[in-house]
């Protein structure tokens, strides 16, 4: 009995005030081996702040594109305060807004060790999911406005010898990725199984679009978007200004024209979610670069902006708090920040 109790190891869980240690004494023959691991120290009740909502390219991600080791141990606190927490009230929810599509958040978020959201929304705020990838809402654009969309990329997008396209129309639907033409850089950031498919490549005048293309084949497609350099995307631009009505849009990036369906944005993606978690505006907090992070940005009480964002997102956010570099963990430090986590 002496001899098995000499070798045994106790375990003793000590937690006050949302912090937790974990406290590993061992038998007689180990005494001098006694460890103090520090598990979780979060100070909640500093904020009112129970919703963190972030942008990944740019933001929460690297300039690999994925988060770094320091990223994930922040997480990782949030996520063992929320399993020691006494009741929903005490729950810090984390919610990933992006414009990529959905297949390859989800893949994203399934591979990447660490990466656990409350909710996913993708495609700039048409689509939402749960925890467990379920898809709760879903905005489309209008078929008929797809196929006007499809024809400005070709009267816009071809160039002036005709015998090529200056950017690409790329469109989403399904789980499938197609483009009318695959320019330089297109898919760089997405793994290689996850690329364009071409589609309508052969269809050079917006008569033909019109001609050609079915509207039924049109259902379903949440996100559309021109890609290319900055000039030739300007142009087309203004031309969307006469379907304000039928879609939004933004520049995410200065070499990417993203559309949505009308009245759709992450803005409104962060409000479907707070009313899904019974929680305010002055509840949240929110990370982006670009503009089309924007509205989510305008949709709380805390907004914060990149280091590295877009001009424009500074000229149009002059209040927004400005944290660190995406390369540098921006978005982690802040969250440390604003919970007084202790790692």
């Amino acid at each position: 009995m002496e001899s098995r109790m000499s070798e045994s190891c106790i375990l003793l869980w000590l937690s006050h005030h949302h912090c937790s240690t974990l406290l590993l004494l061992f038998g007689r023959r180990a005494r001098k081996k006694e460890v103090k691991i520090t598990i979780v120290r979060m100070n909640v009740a500093r904020t009112r702040i129970r919703a963190i909502f972030t942008d990944m390219d740019r933001t929460l991600l690297n300039a690999n594109h994925v988060i770094s080791d320091y990223t994930k141990d922040v997480l990782r606190c949030i996520r063992r305060h929320n399993e020691s927490a006494q009741n929903t009230k005490e729950k810090i929810y984390f919610i990933l807004v992006t414009g990529r599509p959905y297949p390859d958040v989800i893949e994203t978020v399934q591979k990447t060790d660490g990466l656990v959201a409350d909710y996913i929304v993708s495609n700039n705020g048409a689509c939402i999911f749960d925890a467990s990838f379920r898809p709760i809402v879903q905005h489309c654009i209008p078929p008929t406005t797809v196929k006007t969309l499809l024809s400005l990329g070709v009267q816009f997008g071809r160039s002036t010898d005709k015998n090529s396209f200056d950017f690409a129309t790329s469109w989403f639907q399904g789980k499938g990725w197609y483009t009318n033409h695959k320019i330089e850089g297109l898919g760089r950031s997405y793994p290689p199984h996850f690329q364009p498919q071409l589609k309508l490549d052969t269809l050079c005048t917006p008569e033909q679009v019109q001609a050609t293309v079915e509207e039924n084949a049109l259902e379903g497609i949440p996100q559309i978007f021109y890609y290319g350099p900055h000039e030739t995307l300007c142009p087309v631009e203004k031309e969307l200004d006469r379907l304000k009505d039928h879609v939004d849009f933004c520049f995410s990036l200065p070499f990417i024209l993203d559309i949505s369906p009308h009245g759709i944005n992450k803005g409104t993606a962060v409000s479907e979610v707070l009313s899904l978690l019974g929680l305010t505006p002055s509840e949240s907090v929110a990370f982006g670069d670009g503009m089309n992070d924007l509205p989510m940005l305008q949709a709380v009480a805390t907004p914060c902006v990149m280091q590295n964002s877009m001009e424009a997102l500074f000229a149009a956010l002059p209040e927004a708090t400005v944290i660190g570099h995406h390369d540098e963990d921006g978005v982690a430090k802040k969250v440390v920040e604003l919970f007084e986590i202790k790692l």
